[in-house]
């Protein structure tokens, strides 16, 4: 359908789409697989996972992270949750190679 065919501000400036009036897409999970497709969720997917790995910590740490990350928090459409986790889990990296150090 369209990067940003599911945002109420684009909606009341353009219109709607046709082809959403039927749809119910305010999960998450919906709104990237309307917007984007699946190539788009699983490049999401991958890179999510690439930065996981490069994070310093240890297994259990990296797993409650995982979990948090997808789990509870939105991390596409709410940008200052989605600033302050990153920002977050890079100071978490920084401390985590200071001590390495």
């Amino acid at each position: 359908v369209g990067l940003g065919s599911t945002y109420q501000g684009a909606n009341a400036l353009f219109g709607n789409n046709p082809l959403l009036y039927n749809q119910g897409y305010e999960a998450e999970f919906k709104r990237i697989i309307l917007e984007g497709g699946y190539l788009l969720f699983l490049l999401r997917l991958i890179m999510f996972g690439y930065l996981m790995t490069l994070l310093r910590a240890n297994w259990i740490f990296k797993a409650l992270m995982v979990a948090i990350i997808l789990f509870g928090a939105t991390i596409i459409y709410n940008i200052f949750t989605s600033f302050y986790m990153m920002l977050g889990l890079m100071l978490i990296d920084r401390v985590n190679r200071l001590d390495l150090q």
